[in-house]
This record gives C-alpha cells, structure tokens and sequence, in this order.
C-alpha cells in the first residue's frame, strides 16, 4: 500500500531499471519488477527457502490473444 505503480521512464528517466528494495521504498515508487524484486527478499528475509522463489518474467497479451505484448515480471 506504501508503493505506488509508475513506469521507469517516469522515475529513473529511462525505459528499464531494475531498482533495489532501498530505492523502491525510498522512491515510494516502482513497477512490476520492482514490487517482485521487493516481494523476493522480504521472502527470503522472512525465512522462505531460496529454492522455492523464482523471479519470472513473461510477455502477457493485453487485451486478449490478438492485443499488444508488454513485459511483465512476478514472483513465483
């Protein structure tokens, strides 16, 4: 609830960065590799084993089979 979504071109000025736990919170701001970047070691701080966490990044079809294709990462 703290992290709002935004796009890395708005926050870091250009079209990827992969930001720290540190720079998300400090930012209050990232995207979806940032929340999964987040998610993942707030996992593994929190005792999660290693081996069960998996960073996963997809092409998902936005609107249906025919729509545009947009990066997107989550955690697995």
């Amino acid at each position: 609830r703290h992290i709002v979504l935004r796009d890395d071109v708005e926050l870091w000025g250009r079209a990827d960065h992969w930001a720290s736990p540190l720079e998300t919170l400090a930012r209050g701001a990232g995207d979806c590799e940032d929340y999964a970047i987040a998610k993942y070691f707030t996992l593994l701080a929190a005792g999660t084993p290693l081996g069960r966490l998996r960073l996963v990044y997809v092409m998902a079809q936005i609107g249906g089979p025919q729509g545009p294709s947009q990066p997107h990462m989550v955690l697995a």
